[in-house]
């Protein structure tokens, strides 16, 4: 009775083992069928979020940027070109200077970005000769900055020829070199450039940005400088895409 008992125990053992090695494996071929979808759905859904544009700015015309009633033409076609209107009298334009020649150096070789005084006053065009002079006399990169704190910083009186020249003197010019260029025909035809320009660009102040010939940037419908640097990033962007469908 004991000897049947044992076999009986012996059976239910065997048919025991047999069957919970059958779970497992079914268990494991299952485990292993889900992984390789678990890392397909993984990829798929890394790929989504790297493909993601809904974070990407998008600017609109007439709410973020102005498009010019009629293009005008760049210094240099082959490029897309990023103009930046300023004057050495104006507080905002001392604040962007840092932040549009940092974004200027970090342009690619397909662009070419410039800055420019801009005039519609009789002060602005005073300052505008500055810059020009200084160009003229190969010291613009040297005297740039020093004039912009002179005025807007430490609101320096330079309001007439001779006290900029006085100025420009601090810079190894002396007055007769300064007001040769100063009054130079080279000089008059860059401030009568200026206000051509001026006259297409339809500024509403400044600082302000042109992309291309085609659009004007401002802060109040950017929001603010920085954002004028990232609608200036999305124009040039948008150039370089419609150049490189032609």
């Amino acid at each position: 009775m004991s000897m049947i008992l044992k076999l009986i125990q012996l059976m239910f053992f065997v048919l025991f083992t047999h069957l919970s090695q059958s779970v497992f494996a079914a268990t494991e071929t299952r485990e292993k069928d889900a992984l390789p979808k678990l890392k397909d759905s993984m990829v798929v859904q890394g790929e989504v979020k790297e493909n993601d544009t809904s974070n990407r700015e998008e600017f609109i015309a007439g709410e973020h940027y102005i498009v010019l009633k009629k293009p005008v033409a760049t210094r240099d076609s082959s490029k897309i070109e990023v103009v930046e209107m300023f004057s050495y009298g104006c507080p905002h334009c001392f604040e962007f200077e840092p932040l549009i020649k940092a974004w200027g150096k970090k342009q690619a070789s397909d662009t070419d970005f410039w800055f420019f005084p801009a005039i519609w006053n009789e002060s602005m065009q005073l300052f505008a000769r500055a810059f020009y002079t200084a160009q003229h006399l190969n010291i613009a990169d040297k005297i740039h900055l020093p004039l912009f704190t002179a005025i807007v910083i430490k609101q320096k009186k330079l309001s007439k020829e001779s006290e900029l020249a006085t100025f420009f003197a601090q810079y190894d010019v002396d007055k007769k070199s300064f007001t040769k260029a100063f009054s130079s025909s080279e000089v008059d035809n860059q401030v009568k450039q200026v206000k051509e320009r001026i006259n297409h660009y339809n500024p509403a102040g400044v600082p302000e940005i042109i992309v291309n010939g085609k659009y004007r940037i401002d802060r109040m419908h950017a929001g603010g400088m920085k954002k004028m640097l990232a609608v200036a990033d999305y124009l040039v962007n948008k150039e370089r895409m419609a150049i490189g469908k032609k």
